[in-house]
């Protein structure tokens, strides 16, 4: 390997999925009507990843056909991608136990397939493929396509299960010439058919082919199917693990199942977790709210939002999560009561600078107007807009106030809208 590449190492994890059901008996886990995974005893009676549930179950009617659900492998795939995180900062993940590990420059990516075997292998799967190469593409065709049909050399000797192919840059052209075409479909979806009906069945015949003639057939995808049949891949590597995010959590030293008393600890995390926003600079898109019941189970919420979140509006995110998600589903697990809450966790993750602050400016009680800044809330407005002015010395900021008076201070400033000389003339007179 030239010292100056950084290689990427791939490792998916076969049985991943099935393995959580912890059977030995044949087991087949499905998704939206196919296999998404089988454990081994499935795949000796013709069960394969893709296929149809009817022609699983004709292949293997004695198994056991669990429906894919993605909480329940949530904790297997967070602990696959923190050990993945343990050999290198970026790691991004590729689906259910698979993931691209970037590792450091002439590091030798073997060793580190070891490394993450032994601390996955046999407890999160029974088999792991793992490759090695310049680039994404070539690393994950190395560990997929390479790794399960290399000579015994490709197997580790001291990692029983792991499965191992290197790729390296000056010879990715020739090793993966003879791969079939079909594996185009993950980069190119449907160019497999079109290259098929060329006559074209293997990667060293499409790097082959005159580029006019790949054109008339497959237009602008052509020079990407022939980079790619060369082992070419620009993209780099996206660092989505581990995911940045402000965590809080709360617990009750007895179940608590009153509506009030959880609205008010939902209203300390949020408090909190502005608290973590606030002193880490940031705002988050994604709000996750978990739940954790008398009985054990865990019932969890989270979404996405347009527009980045902090301060006051965490606490509706949370509130929104609550009563919108994870209660109503808790009521239905629920058969005869309400089933008592035991902790909260609350995070705000896809974490983004924060270029605003919301703060509250109004004082009920005192009855102050918000354009002149006293009192607490008066105080922390001084400070943001301080802190503005200092970020950006260029921009004119100031106060500016907003909210409603009476009814008649609501009308005047509605109808200074349409009438610019209203307030002119009203001094006047």
């Amino acid at each position: 390997m030239v010292d100056r590449v950084r290689p990427h190492l791939y490792f998916a994890l076969r049985g991943f999925l099935a393995a959580a059901e912890g059977d030995a008996a044949p087991v087949v886990v499905v998704r939206e009507g196919r296999v998404a995974d089988a454990n081994a005893a499935a795949r000796v009676a013709g069960v394969r990843r893709g296929q149809r549930e009817a022609e699983a179950r004709q292949a293997c009617p004695q198994a056991r056909y669990v429906t894919y659900v993605a909480e329940r492998y949530r904790e297997r795939r967070e602990a696959a991608l923190e050990a993945a995180s343990r050999l290198s900062p970026t790691v991004e993940p590729d689906g259910d136990g698979a993931a691209w590990v970037l590792l450091g420059a002439g590091e030798d990516a073997r060793p580190a397939a070891e490394r993450l075997g032994r601390e996955l292998l046999p407890r999160l799967a029974e088999e792991m493929w793992a490759g090695a190469g310049p680039n994404p593409w070539t690393a994950k065709l190395a560990a997929i396509a390479i790794a399960p049909c290399a000579a015994a050399g490709a197997r580790s000797r001291d990692l029983l299960g792991l499965s191992f192919a290197e790729v390296r840059p000056e010879e990715a052209a020739e090793r993966l010439a003879p791969l079939p075409v079909a594996l185009l479909d993950r980069v190119l979806p449907g160019v497999s058919e079109q290259l098929l009906a060329l006559g074209l069945r293997t990667f060293g015949e499409v790097r082959d082919t005159p580029p006019a003639a790949l054109r008339r057939a497959l237009g602008a995808a052509a020079i990407a199917a022939q980079g790619y049949c060369r082992g070419e891949d620009g993209r780099k590597l996206r660092p989505l693990w581990p995911r940045p995010a402000v965590v809080r959590a709360l617990s009750f030293p007895d179940p608590v199942a009153e509506l009030g008393a959880i609205a008010r600890a939902l209203d300390r995390l949020a408090s909190e977790l502005a608290a973590g926003l606030r002193k880490a600079g940031c705002a988050g898109r994604e709000v996750t709210l978990v739940a954790l019941t008398e009985e054990g189970s865990r019932w969890r919420a989270s979404r996405r939002f347009a527009r980045a979140r902090a301060g006051e509006s965490v606490r509706h995110a949370l509130h929104l999560l609550w009563a919108g998600v994870v209660w109503p589903a808790m009521a239905r697990g629920a058969e005869r009561r309400p089933l008592g809450v035991r902790s909260l966790e609350a995070s705000v993750g896809d974490l983004r600078e924060r270029a605003w602050e919301q703060v509250p400016v109004w004082e009920a009680q005192a009855r102050r107007d918000p354009a002149e800044p006293r009192g607490e809330a008066g105080r922390a407005l001084e400070d943001v807009v301080e802190a503005l002015r200092l970020r950006f010395p260029e921009a004119g900021v100031g106060f500016a106030a907003s909210g409603s008076g009476g009814a008649g201070d609501w009308r005047e400033r509605r109808l200074a809208l349409w009438d610019p000389y209203r307030g002119k003339l009203k001094q006047a007179d």
